[in-house]
């Protein structure tokens, strides 16, 4: 038998959780298959299967935080039987709600040795017709009895009762009319809703469905939809991380912010001089932000203060220059971090930046990836973001906010004129940095922005 333990994704994981099983108990396993989703304090990660087998056993449940090393399944052959420690443990799978345990006695009085998992609404259907709950097959998640399951039952039920001969009939009992007898009102509201008559029961005369009927299965396919929002589960998850960080750090660290205008026209020149050659050479283009990553990096060297954090009370100057590079994807957002990138060329800088963001979109990412960063850009300019406020990444000092670079108005030897400028907007930790060191590290910075060819110097 082959224990499955909470993996170390990372040098500072300590403890974690599995967001999502994503096989169930009893399900053939290859080794290599994506097995589950790990939510630690930054991302949602995958892991694949080590060995193959089968699913024998899930330990730890989706959501409960446990420290890295626990043993959270078991994976082996499928008989095999489960070894002493583990065997007398009630699976903690994925749970309905449901209170029936074994030994309990069932609605036709027979114990139920083992109780099917049955949603709550699926239950309440149940209960309402009088259907067995052990004639039903589930084909919801971990095989649970859901919505849909007792919708065929019953659809199934009518039928039978439809074509049943009159000679089997029980005497005294009228004969139910098929699940399609309905009001005009209920047919009209169900082709509006797009709803099966067949699968909702009638309360009506003779088993007719009324509009009442329909509009409770619409109010039902509306909760589904509810429900199924929110069990869009990856995207709660890592957004749900996101949200946790980003409160916390909004709340925990005093920001203050300085804005400046700054004159790009240089910097658009080296980047177009500059592309084409980074794109024959290295294979990826040169972009915005990886000139900004430089620039930052360089003078992050001469700016201790705004590569710091604060912890135990004190400042605490980090001893490598490491820059996160926020990043949409789907699911939220991501910081990849370069690490040591004042010490990295512009042709370095891009292929990092090119493969992490990459990375980053296709879910691939490492835990690695993401840790170690001392300051961040946030680059908003590509979707026409003129300017903006970011909040700072916890424990870091800073985030720089990037606008668009746009043509505007400016003024120069007393006469205006139109040239590229982009908004910088610096958020600082004030426990960690005042305003004049900030502003000494913006106007360094803005002066690389403006003469961008001292990069290559």
């Amino acid at each position: 038998m082959h224990e499955v333990y909470l993996p170390k994704l990372g040098i500072t994981m300590e403890e974690g959780s599995v967001f999502k099983w994503m096989k169930l108990e009893g399900e053939a396993i290859k080794a290599g298959d994506l097995l589950m989703e790990i939510e630690t304090d930054k991302v949602t990660m995958n892991v694949e299967a080590e060995v193959s087998g089968f699913l024998r056993k899930i330990i730890v449940p989706e959501g409960q935080k446990v420290p890295v090393g626990t043993v959270i399944a078991l994976i082996g052959e499928y008989d095999e039987p489960l070894p002493v420690s583990y065997s007398g443990t009630e699976s903690t799978g994925e749970t309905t709600g449901e209170t029936t345990r074994p030994g309990e006695m069932s609605g036709q009085g027979k114990p139920m040795v083992d109780s099917p998992k049955v949603t709550p609404v699926a239950r309440r259907m149940l209960e309402e017709h009088g259907l067995d709950v052990n004639k039903i097959k589930g084909t919801g998640a971990a095989r649970r009895i859901v919505r849909e399951d007792v919708r065929r039952a019953l659809a199934l039920r009518s039928e039978n009762l439809h074509f049943q001969p009159p000679s089997r009939q029980i005497v005294g009992q009228a004969p139910k009319s098929p699940v399609s007898l309905a009001s005009p009102m209920a047919r009209r509201l169900a082709t509006e809703k797009g709803l099966n008559l067949n699968t909702i029961p009638g309360t009506g005369p003779e088993g007719a469905v009324t509009l009442r009927d329909v509009q409770r299965a619409a109010a039902e396919l509306a909760e589904d939809a509810s429900i199924q929002v929110k069990a869009d589960e990856r995207t709660a998850g890592m957004w749900r991380v996101m949200a946790e960080r980003m409160t916390h750090s909004f709340q925990t660290i005093p920001h203050f912010y300085l804005l400046r205008e700054v004159d790009a026209s240089a910097l658009v020149d080296l980047r177009g001089r500059m592309s084409s050659i980074m794109k024959r050479d290295a294979g990826v283009p040169l972009t915005y932000s990886d000139l900004l990553v430089k620039m930052v990096a360089v003078t992050l060297r001469h700016h201790p203060s705004m590569n710091a954090t604060w912890a135990e009370g004190s400042v605490q100057f980090n001893e490598t220059i490491n820059i996160g590079l926020a990043t949409a994807v789907d699911e939220g957002l991501l910081v990849p971090v370069i690490l040591r990138a004042d010490q990295l060329s512009l042709r370095e800088i891009a292929v990092c930046r090119h493969e992490l963001t990459e990375r980053a979109r296709a879910n691939k990412l490492h835990l690695k990836d993401l840790e170690g960063g001392t300051f961040t850009i946030s680059n908003l300019g590509m979707y026409g973001v003129d300017a903006f406020n970011a909040i700072i990444t916890s424990p870091q000092a800073g985030v720089l906010a990037v606008g668009r670079i746009a043509d505007r108005v400016a003024a120069h030897d007393k006469q205006p004129i139109v040239r590229p400028t982009v908004f910088l907007s610096l958020a600082c930790d004030h426990r960690v940095v005042d305003g004049a060191r900030a502003a000494q590290f913006l106007d360094d910075l803005a002066r690389f922005v403006e003469e961008p060819f001292r990069l290559l110097i």
